[in-house]
């Protein structure tokens, strides 16, 4: 009855998805280290059950895109939202500095998540805005600019009224009428990699004679494995230009220079992969600017952040993490959700790209991801006790083995439940 309670008491403790360090001194192999280390002592008092970072890629498998698209566009999307329902109001004064950053934060987004569908619709928009404060030079330059990323996009006849799609066929030919300027991509990348150019996808690197309207635009080169490279170049009507991109190890972005953005890219990353979790609470790790280790739960069930527990790093910052780790248990109630009297509106300022651990589940083919995670045991293997499988009549407890191979003895003990 001993393992029977156990297993019905880990079984019902709250989830905490353990995904690295933020750490900049740390490698891949050490960050995972790490987590395993941390996912320890939570459990050890028995109140949490930890998701270790293998565990978590079976749950985002093939979802990565997913979590990147959410992270890199949803804030610019919501600005866009916002945007559109001053528009709507006709408030366009106040609509267009919320349109301008969420151009900034879209074509920004193109670096992590190519999908400039986004992009799109709030340059049409702010070339709306203008359009109806009576500024027809700025409208014709923000609908220039949403062309320049794609000549043949297409405004939705049902949504806009003839004159603006009339404006609209007329900057087009304006744009098309100019020579267009050519583009090749070189790179040192010695795997695979595509190309993307303003969120579309060319093809393989390299490539040569990419045609381009003149104008600004985005090329990222994304490998296999998650490495990339970007560039924003501007181009001249017929112009021929070669770049060089070399892919760096992953990353997300532009982490920030001060901890307010560092704190809201650290946000927004923790809040994109809650939502493929499966509700467990996530676990956010790492030392900051200044030297402390911080320690933080998010609960995507309800939205909320904890109040973060923080420290003098010391010599051996994981040992320091380690040791704070065990104190969060105490703040998640058994439906996973924080305590009320533990939320917090602060979230710790760590630099989203220190975190090999959190890159690799993220930028990892889902293929590669899924199989290396499936080599796993569960959960109730890690100790190398027994599970136990209910049956008609009693419990019946099976002698299990971690070893793929076939254990060479087998039996079954029956277990009477008064």
């Amino acid at each position: 009855m001993m393992w029977l309670t156990l297993i019905a008491a880990t079984l019902a403790a709250p989830e905490v998805a353990v995904v690295g360090v933020h750490l900049s001194t740390l490698g891949e192999a050490e960050s995972a280290a790490a987590a395993e280390r941390i996912a320890a002592a939570l459990e050890g008092n028995g109140k949490v059950r930890a998701v270790a970072p293998d565990d978590v890629a079976l749950r985002i498998a093939g979802r990565q895109d997913l979590v990147l698209n959410q992270y890199a566009l949803g804030p610019g999307r919501e600005r866009l939202t916002e945007g559109q329902f001053l528009y709507d109001r006709a408030e366009t004064d106040a609509a267009l500095p919320v349109l301008a950053e969420a151009v900034a934060s879209l074509r920004a987004g193109l670096a992590v998540s190519p999908d400039p569908r986004s992009l799109q619709d709030a340059l049409v928009l702010t070339g709306l805005c203008e359009l109806a404060s009576g500024n027809e030079s700025r409208a014709r330059t923000a609908l220039t600019s949403s062309l320049v990323l794609d000549p043949d996009w297409q405004l939705d006849p049902v949504r806009y009224p003839p004159s603006v799609l009339s404006l609209y066929d007329d900057v087009r030919a304006e744009v098309t009428g100019r020579r267009p300027a050519r583009l090749t991509v070189t790179t040192s990348a010695t795997e695979p990699a595509t190309i993307f150019v303003d969120g579309r996808l060319i093809g393989p690197a390299p490539q040569s004679d990419i045609s381009l309207p003149p104008g600004e635009h985005e090329v990222l080169l994304r490998g296999e494995s998650g490495d990339n490279a970007r560039s924003r170049i501007t181009l001249d009507s017929g112009e021929v230009r070669q770049t060089q991109l070399d892919p760096g190890p992953p990353t997300l972005g532009d982490a920030g220079a001060d901890d307010s953005s560092r704190s809201r890219h650290t946000r927004e990353i923790y809040q994109a992969l809650g939502a493929y979790l499966d509700e467990a609470t996530v676990l956010l790790a790492g030392v900051s600017a200044d030297g402390k280790v911080m320690l933080q739960l998010y609960s995507p069930r309800a939205g909320t952040f904890s109040k973060p527990l923080t420290a003098d790093a010391g010599e051996d910052p994981v040992e320091t993490l380690v040791d704070l780790a065990a104190g969060l248990s105490g703040y998640l109630e058994p439906n996973g959700t924080i305590a009320s009297n533990r939320v917090s509106a602060q979230v710790v300022a760590l630099d989203v790209n220190h975190n090999p651990t959190l890159l690799h589940l993220l930028f990892a083919t889902p293929e590669e991801e899924f199989v290396e995670a499936s080599r796993r045991p569960p959960w109730w293997l890690w100790a190398g006790i027994g599970g136990v499988a209910v049956a008609a009549g009693g419990v019946t407890a099976v002698l299990l083995s971690p070893d793929p191979e076939p254990a060479t003895t087998t039996g079954t003990i029956e277990i009477a439940i008064p």
